[in-house]
């Protein structure tokens, strides 16, 4: 991503839940990035959502994109917990676009954002199981910034962090 190219992210509206394209356009990177992040976890085939569960997501306002050039490029899912908590996950970031910093502006950028807007003082990341390891999961936890290692000391340990 260069300077001169705008990052649009939006929350999606429940009314794009209806829409059988932006719902698959959503799922399928999901799925992809989460097929080799968590290669050996699952059984073979298996996906990490459906097109049904986006929709359903999309619907109570927990699907966030990230779009580049009208391109969707990313996602997250956000969702209030507690009056002072909120979780997130499904954080997923097109192939192509990795190390351009799409994923980071997406959680330390957007969500970030999110939680202190919204007065929530605390945001969860569930890591599940919490003993396995994989190559893709570590790097992405150790993060290369000052920001990143922060988060990930806690993220590791699976406590809530605090915004």
């Amino acid at each position: 991503m260069t300077t001169y190219e705008v990052l649009r992210i939006e929350t999606l509206s429940p009314a794009h839940a209806e829409d059988f394209d932006p719902m698959s356009a959503v799922t399928s990177p999901i799925n992809e990035v989460y097929e080799v992040a968590e290669e050996g976890l699952w059984a073979t085939g298996s996906t990490r959502t459906s097109r049904q569960e986006v929709a359903s997501l999309t619907q109570t306002k927990e699907t966030t994109v990230a779009r580049l050039r009208g391109r969707l490029v990313g996602c997250v899912r956000i969702k209030q917990l507690f009056p002072n908590l909120c979780e997130f996950g499904m954080l997923a970031v097109s192939p192509e676009q990795r190390g351009t910093g799409i994923g980071r502006e997406l959680w330390f950028g957007f969500a970030e954002e999110y939680a202190r807007e919204g007065g929530l003082d605390v945001m969860q990341l569930l890591l599940v199981p919490r003993e396995w390891s994989h190559p893709s999961r570590n790097s992405w936890l150790l993060g290369t910034d000052a920001s990143a290692t922060r988060w990930s000391a806690q993220v590791r340990s699976t406590s809530p962090i605090r915004c």
